[in-house]
């Protein structure tokens, strides 16, 4: 069996070859900010499609380990769930506290094929071949790969890329995001509901929709920064959460 591996943190390229971004890095107010949420949060069960995308995988597994990569895993509701069912996991997150948490549940079940990174989830995915996993979860956390929706749109479309055909992605976009403090942070893609589904549409148009669903999302208590101190304060925030499942090819 695969021992359950944690592998450190590499530095992420600051560009491409023509000065574009690589992917994410994490700012103070986002350290800070996500040590918060973690620390209140914990590991909460996995989403309803996530479960089912998952559960589904493992049925039809034929003897093979499929391979699930999750992106933003913060904690690892997602990722823990699928080393359960047996399925090999790629869950990688930029918070320290998060991966703990996940670090933390995996020792304590014994849970092995785990792979546990704390770094850049979307450099890491533009480092995969074509066609390398057999699913992806990427919930609430493309919005942070860029503020500029076409850079966002390459991310997603990267995400089926990376999926072999008949694999499955889970791809939600957070919408209408707004801050309790007024912020705008920077690199965090700021866009409506509408235009967001459209975002979509355009990266993984070409595959078959299988799931399409929005819910409103509050988050009542966190620590955020303050545009006129710069000091930490009590905030809120709000969204609609765009969610999209498809089957690859």
């Amino acid at each position: 069996m695969e021992k359950s591996r944690l592998i450190p943190a590499r530095p992420a390229a600051a560009s491409e070859p023509g000065g574009r971004p690589t992917g994410t890095s994490q700012t103070a107010r986002d350290h800070l900010v996500y040590r918060d949420i973690w620390a209140q949060e914990g590991i909460r069960p996995p989403s309803d499609t996530a479960r089912a995308m998952i559960d589904a995988l493992a049925a039809s597994a034929n003897g093979r380990r499929p391979h699930l990569a999750d992106l933003g895993c913060g904690a690892g509701r997602h990722a823990l769930h699928a080393a359960r069912q047996g399925l090999r996991v790629t869950a990688i997150d930029h918070s320290a506290h998060a991966v703990a948490e996940l670090r933390g549940a995996v020792d304590e079940e014994r849970l092995d094929g785990c792979d546990i990174i704390q770094g850049d989830a979307f450099g890491w995915l533009r480092g995969l071949a074509p066609a390398t996993l057999d699913a992806v979860v990427c919930f609430d956390s493309v919005h942070h790969s860029s503020a500029d929706p076409e850079r966002v749109e390459e991310t997603v479309a990267l995400l089926a890329d990376r999926t072999r055909a008949g694999g499955s992605v889970l791809v939600t976009l957070l919408c209408d995001i707004t801050y309790s403090t007024g912020e705008r942070p920077p690199g965090r893609l700021l866009i409506g509901e509408q235009d967001g589904a459209a975002l979509l549409d355009r990266a993984l148009g070409g595959h078959h929709l299988l799931t399409d669903r929005r819910k409103p999302v509050r988050v009542a208590r966190t620590t955020s920064i303050s545009p006129s101190t710069g000091r930490p304060v009590p905030a809120s925030y709000a969204a609609t959460r765009v969610l999209r499942q498809y089957r690859i090819g």
